[in-house]
Formats: C-alpha cells, structure tokens, sequence
C-alpha cells in the first residue's frame, strides 16, 4: 500500500515538473496558427516579459465543438514566465478589450490530482459562499426597510436614498437626545 502511494506521489511530482512550462488559456479564439497568436496576445497583455516570451508549443484541448471555443494549451519556453503570466493573470480583468476581459481566462495545466484538489476547494469556497448569502437573507449585501405600514423597499445597507428628509416637530425640537429640555444654544433648561 506505501509503496503504491509513494508511487503515485513520485509520479504526480514528475507530471507537475513536466507541466510547469505550460499554460491553459481559455476563450482565446482560433487563429490561423494558434502558436503565433497566443504568443502575439501573451506579448501584448504582458509587455514586460514580451523580448523573453518565447512559445514552443500549442495545441488545442479537447473535442472541437461549433459552440464553444476549446482551450489553448500554451508550452513556453521557460518556467519563469509562465509564473509571471499566472501571478498577473487578473490583469486581464482590467484590459481595454471586452474580449479579453470578459472571456480569457489563463490558469496552470493541473495533474489530474492538483485539479480534482482545485475542484475540491472551489466546491467548499462556493458553499460558503451560499450559507453566508442564504444568511444574509440572499440580498446581496442590501437589507429591507419598513417604510410606513404595508410598503417594503430594498436599501443598501450603509444608506437610504429613499428616505424622507428630517424635520424635527414641536415635541422634539425643545428637547436634546435623552429626553431634557435645551435651550437655544443647546444648554440644559432648568426645569425645577
């Protein structure tokens, strides 16, 4: 049993060590050649690798289907630019082009181990994230107020645009916050 666990640790490690020059870039669309425009996108959203950047290798994964673009698995030349390109791959969230920042997505080829783990923890991460909304009331961070008797309106939590504009009445203009009489300059009236 150790010996087939060992096994497997020794041969998952080797896996990893072979996959570390190499990226999964999702949603890229299908160019003529795939290796020249991944390396012309990769140069253009990470200029400060683009003289180093060097691609060897793509291909595309899985079944080709009308529906979906497949994803591009990109061998580079080295492992350190494949860790700069995954350390800054949220950048592409801010990118100028709505493609890019809608539908690219770059991660790290996983071992069939690192990506059922990944899966794992996305699982855990998405159930929390629905027992903390279905706490919350599931309204996304806004909560109801009570307005009047019968009507509800939905408010942020911090502020009620809503809200009618205070205006104090003659049963609460003479007095401070504790309920004692003020005068006009905010001093306590001697009520003895």
């Amino acid at each position: 049993m150790t010996k087939d666990l060992l096994s497997a640790v020794y041969i998952d490690l080797e896996e990893k060590k072979r996959r570390s020059n190499n990226i999964v870039i999702s949603g890229l669309p299908v160019a003529p050649v795939d290796r020249d425009g991944a390396e012309s996108f990769l140069r253009a959203e990470f200029h400060e690798i683009a003289s180093d950047l060097k691609v060897t290798v793509c291909r595309r994964l899985g079944r080709k289907d009308n529906d979906r673009i497949q994803p591009l698995l990109v061998t580079c030349s080295n492992a350190a630019d494949v860790q700069f390109i995954l350390d800054n791959a949220k950048r592409l969230r801010r990118s100028n082009y709505c493609l890019v920042r809608y539908q690219i997505y770059i991660n790290p080829d996983l071992t069939k181990a690192e990506a059922a783990a990944a899966f794992e923890i996305r699982q855990k991460r998405r159930a929390a994230r629905a027992r903390d909304n279905q706490r919350r009331g599931n309204l996304g961070g806004r909560q109801q107020a009570k307005i009047g008797t019968d009507s509800m309106v939905t408010t942020p939590q911090y502020l009620n645009l809503n809200a009618v504009p205070f205006h104090p009445t003659t049963s609460s203009a003479g007095q401070n916050s504790s309920g004692t009489p003020v005068g006009e300059d905010d001093t306590i009236v001697n009520s003895e």
